[in-house]
């Protein structure tokens, strides 16, 4: 399955799970792995020929509609759940469709690695993400930098003036699979601050909503929406913590020629 995942320009995990479903669906087994070969069973003989005729009729369907709008194309996006991230990526799409006004796009929202396995499995084209992608065929480029800064819900305020005093208030954190967990991580360590989180958020998003509850402090976006940060927070305390660079990430499979990916 190795060679066929080169071939698709997937990973060989993700063939093997694409023939495990179509195994499940049809309910006989197409394919018998040996050590050193993989070859058909004689159900996978019988079936080829009608997979071969339904393959080359959606072929033909494909150039139908490419026929008949030369401009039309699907672009997938794969996204972490990021207020500010979903934000500017909402601003290029508007910008691409202006240049290309027939393009369509499908977003598709998970964790940094979500994204990853996504693009691994071949859903989506482009991702967006807090993390280099790890696999060969992927290529990865810093999107743009966001900062990072300590925001105190105003029940909390008065009880912080120090930097001590951040051990003793709730915070809320992000998951584990959230890129950003690991630098808020870092950063207690940094400082010295082993406080009681009181939730853990799978979102930016959802962490923001939460200290704008005043569920607890956090480190968040200095994008999330400033009005309300303001309303709910204050200023940041970049006075207490300095505000962090976080790496922001466009990563993708091999586009070749593609004038639209490479947009």
């Amino acid at each position: 399955f190795g060679k066929t995942g080169e071939i698709l320009h997937i990973t060989q995990p993700s063939v093997s799970r694409n023939i495990a479903q179509l195994k499940e669906e049809i309910g006989v087994p197409l394919f018998d792995r040996l050590p050193h070969e993989v070859r058909m069973t004689p159900a996978g003989r019988r079936f080829l020929p009608y997979a071969e005729r339904t393959l080359a009729e959606l072929e033909r369907g494909i150039h139908a509609l490419a026929r008949q709008d030369l401009n039309t194309r699907l672009i997938r996006i794969a996204t972490i759940h990021s207020w500010s991230i979903q934000r500017a990526l909402t601003h290029d799409l508007q910008t691409i469709q202006r240049i290309l006004p027939q393009t369509k796009f499908k977003i598709l929202t998970g964790s940094t690695a979500e994204v990853h396995q996504i693009l691994a499995d071949g859903q989506a084209e482009l991702g967006i993400c807090c993390g280099p992608g790890g696999a060969e065929d992927l290529t990865t480029k810093i999107l743009f930098q966001q900062e990072i800064a300590l925001f105190i819900p105003k029940v909390y305020r008065e009880r912080v003036r120090r930097l001590e005093d951040l051990k003793e208030v709730p915070w809320v954190q992000y998951h584990r699979q959230i890129g950003y967990h690991r630098m808020v991580e870092d950063l207690w360590q940094q400082y010295g601050i082993d406080p009681p989180v009181v939730a853990e958020g799978a979102s930016s998003n959802l962490v923001a909503n939460m200290v704008l509850e005043g569920l607890g402090c956090g480190l968040l976006p200095t994008t999330a929406p400033s009005d309300l940060m303001v309303d709910v927070c204050g200023s940041d305390r970049s006075d207490l913590i300095p505000r962090q660079i976080h790496n922001v990430f466009l990563v993708h499979r091999q586009t070749g020629e593609d004038p639209v990916l490479r947009k």
